[in-house]
């Protein structure tokens, strides 16, 4: 007969769909986290063993080193090269002996803590990991990926797989906008350059001599400490030089 079921109790544990599960250390699996998805423990079951089939999808391992531990224990296990993609983590069936009923998870929450040398932000959470957003802030929701050796340079490393909240983000800015507004001046300077044929239509202010002198104002607007370094008061005279000489 066929049995599909809703709910198992097994011990003093009660397993169902859609429920978190953690895999023992007895496990071929151990270390790794998902989701049940079905339990059959009737007819209808694909395995012959003598407990009932559990049907979990698990989460990729969110480190380099937990993935090389995987692949090396299914080597071992098949005595033959076992990579990650070949372990069909998606629908795993495992014995209720080899699961652990795990609460839902709470949100990570994220603390911006700084900026690593690559610009990337770097945010911490409850547990002390440590997040880096590969975009570098450039979206409003953060891509965030863990860090290698969660050192605080280290290279981004897995992406993060649960929900998470921000509850420190980066502190914006006071000259966002100038900055932005400066580079896209300086952007119009490069194309009527190189590709504009010196056409002052592609100018923002339509005129070079006032193209450039927004450009200083601009410049001199930002602190001494927060002068663009992409930007140079020298390569704005160049600008200047460049584009204002035959114009005078």
């Amino acid at each position: 007969m066929n049995n599909t079921t809703t709910e198992l109790q097994w011990g003093d544990v009660i397993f169902k769909p859609g429920q978190r599960v953690r895999t023992t250390d007895a496990s071929d699996y151990a270390g790794l986290e998902g989701v049940i998805l079905e339990i059959h423990t009737g007819e209808d079951k694909e395995t012959d063993n003598l407990t009932p089939d559990i049907h979990c999808c698990f989460d990729f391992p969110e480190s380099e080193a937990d993935i090389r531990k995987l692949e090396e224990r299914f080597s071992s296990l098949y005595n033959m090269p076992k990579k990650l993609d070949e372990l069909a983590l998606d629908e795993v069936i495992m014995s209720p002996d080899e699961l652990i009923s795990i609460p839902e998870e709470p949100s990570r929450l994220l603390h911006y803590i700084g900026t690593d040398e690559w610009a990337r932000p770097v945010y911490q959470d409850q547990y002390g990991k440590l997040w880096k957003d590969v975009e570098l802030g450039d979206f409003e929701i953060p891509h965030l990926h863990s860090a290698v050796g969660n050192e605080f340079d280290g290279e981004p490393d897995m992406p993060i797989r649960k929900p998470f909240r921000i509850l420190t983000d980066k502190p914006k800015n006071p000259y966002e906008f100038q900055y932005m507004m400066l580079s896209r001046l300086q952007s119009d300077c490069e194309y009527y350059l190189n590709y504009g044929n010196r056409c002052t239509g592609h100018l923002y202010y339509h005129n070079e001599s006032k193209q450039i002198a927004a450009m200083k104002k601009l410049w001199n607007e930002f602190p001494d400490d927060g002068k663009p370094e992409w930007l140079t008061w020298k390569q704005i005279l160049e600008y200047e030089k460049a584009m204002c000489s035959d114009t005078k």
